[in-house]
């Protein structure tokens, strides 16, 4: 669907009650608690009245189906002002120098489910990324399309239950717009995992998965697995397992990617999940993560060997594990969904 852009004139001239109608359309569904237009409207003028605001709106047949809009984040606005004061003060600086606010993104309920929402967003980040070299948002905590699609772009968790007032609680997001350089990536912190990266790990699993898994499964199955080994339930569960090493990436406080390494027999580890979300790879962090979590391993166990499965399709992964010095074992074909087999590779690395 072809979108374009608009500014505060043309909201004067007619535009911003179409807008309102979408806003407040798509936010009087579950899980929103109903909007106030009137307020809304104000907030969206005054936004429009800034030298930084860009503006997308999408229509069909002649009407307005869904809208985004964002701005450069600046000290002096209420929700910058607020979540600086939120966040530690490594994050804040890092992450709020001068960031693109992805203030709004609204699409009407009959257009939903089409990949609408996903379209606006990618197109206003891309018009953001020529100023700006990082985003960021609020967004309600819960389980709504817009957490679902924050998730599969590779939002970063910069802070969990924020509250801005007392009432419901939100996540504030942060993203990359530019690749990190191998200079940055350098400063990034590894740490042990803790059940507070729960929705970190989440987050960092869809992303990479949308983006690796494109073209080498269905869409459905690859949610259909995520949900299941990516529910909140089951990454506690992995975090609590004995006889392993749970790494996480993160830069200033936002987690990047994960590691888990596990003891499977006396002198054999598996390495079961490596992910570092796109915009962090071929920086070096995926050796880190490797390294670190093999030597914290070895530290306490007689480790030998590590093995691992990885798609025959999966071209980089596999080439990242045999720059490591694993070789492969032999081939096999899994069935993921019915109709859907995947064949894979066993690796395995022999150490001395």
């Amino acid at each position: 669907m072809p979108l374009r852009t608009f500014a505060r004139q043309e909201l004067m001239e007619g535009l911003l009650p179409f807008l309102l109608q979408v806003y407040t359309e798509a936010f009087s569904q579950p899980p929103y608690r109903g909007v106030d237009p009137a307020a809304f409207a104000d907030i969206l003028l005054r936004h429009a009245d800034g030298p930084t605001f860009l503006g997308l709106v999408a229509e069909e047949g002649g009407q307005v189906v869904g809208f985004a809009y964002g701005y450069t984040g600046e000290p002096g606005g209420w929700w910058y002002d607020r979540v600086r004061a939120g966040l530690p003060g490594e994050t804040a600086q890092t992450w709020l120098d001068r960031p693109f606010e992805l203030a709004e993104l609204a699409v009407a309920p009959h257009a939903q489910g089409r990949g609408l929402g996903a379209q606006l967003h990618d197109q206003l980040l891309a018009l953001a990324s020529r100023r700006h070299r990082r985003a960021v948002l609020s967004t309600l905590e819960a389980e709504s399309r817009a957490m679902h699609l924050y998730r599969r772009r590779g939002w970063q968790v910069l802070a969990p239950r924020f509250r801005f007032m007392p009432g419901p609680t939100y996540r504030i997001l942060g993203r990359r717009l530019a690749p990190i350089t191998p200079a940055e990536a350098a400063r990034c912190q590894i740490r042990p995992a803790t059940f507070t990266d729960v929705e970190a790990i989440r987050a960092i699993a869809w992303a990479t998965w949308t983006e690796t898994y494109r073209g080498l499964m269905a869409p459905k199955t690859q949610a259909t697995i995520l949900e299941r080994w990516y529910s909140p339930e089951a990454i506690e569960a992995a975090l609590g397992q004995g006889d392993q090493v749970f790494l996480v990436a993160e830069e200033a406080g936002a987690p990047c990617g994960f590691l888990q390494m596990r003891l499977v027999g006396p002198a054999m580890a598996e390495l079961s999940r490596i992910y570092i979300l796109p915009t962090y790879q071929r920086a070096g962090l995926g050796d880190r993560l490797f390294h670190q979590g093999l030597e914290l391993l070895r530290a306490r166990h007689r480790v030998r060997a590590v093995e691992l499965t990885v798609e025959a399709a999966n071209g980089p992964a596999q080439a990242f594990y045999e720059k490591h010095g694993f070789r492969k074992l032999g081939q096999a074909t899994v069935s993921l969904a019915p109709g859907e087999p995947l064949a894979t590779f066993r690796y395995r690395l022999e150490l001395t």
